[in-house]
Order: C-alpha cells, then structure tokens, then sequence
C-alpha cells in the first residue's frame, strides 16, 4: 500500500513522521492540563489560605468558566471533574478555597475562601 501524505518521501519514512507525531501528542499536556497549569500560574492564594500545592484542586468548566474547589487536609493534587461529579462543599474556612476563572478575559475573575461555620 502507498502513502501519500508526505509526496515524493519513501513510504518507511512517511510511517515514522506519522509514529513520530502520534508518540509526540500524546505526550503534550490535554487541554483541561493546559488550562489548569494556566489558572494555577495565576493565582494569588487569599490571606489565611495554605500553599496551593497543599490542597486537593478540583476543576470543572462551562462554556464561559472553570470553577475551582480547592481543599486542604485531602491527598494533594489536582483533577477535571465533569459538571455533573462537581465537589460542593459548606463552611470550612480557608481550608476550602473557590476560584472562577474567565475563560473570555482568561484570569481569575474571583478568588476566596469558604464561609465558616457561626
């Protein structure tokens, strides 16, 4: 069978710039890792609030926002979460932090921490 992606290069060849390119995108980071590693390099934890990398960060997104939850004493770390196993939580203090980010503007529309208890 003949390959004619690459016109007028030996078909071993053309097979190992396709292996090549199919080895390199998999290696590259998803979207959802992209767009994370963006909203992490933006962030400005708020007063009170841990180091980010001490929290467990979980995202999720719409057509204009990805919404962050991020919360402490949890195995650190991060994950995409659909909209329909989105985490919610109450109260917690600085010990829940919630991030919106504007996909639109791309930064951090909003950043605080959770309510706390009365």
């Amino acid at each position: 069978m003949r390959i004619d992606i690459f016109p007028g290069i030996p078909n071993s060849m053309q097979m190992r710039i396709i292996l090549f390119a199919m080895v390199i995108s998999a290696c590259a980071p998803s979207r959802p890792d992209k767009l994370i590693n963006e909203i992490e390099a933006a962030v400005e934890m708020p007063a009170g609030a841990h180091p980010i990398y001490q929290y467990r960060r979980y995202y999720t997104e719409n057509e204009r926002v990805v919404a962050g939850t991020y919360i402490f004493n949890r195995k650190p770390g991060r994950e995409w979460r659909t909209s329909q196993n989105s985490v919610i939580t109450i109260h917690g203090g600085c010990d829940v932090v919630n991030v919106a980010y504007s996909k639109r503007d791309q930064r951090i529309a909003f950043i605080e921490c959770n309510d706390t208890a009365e």
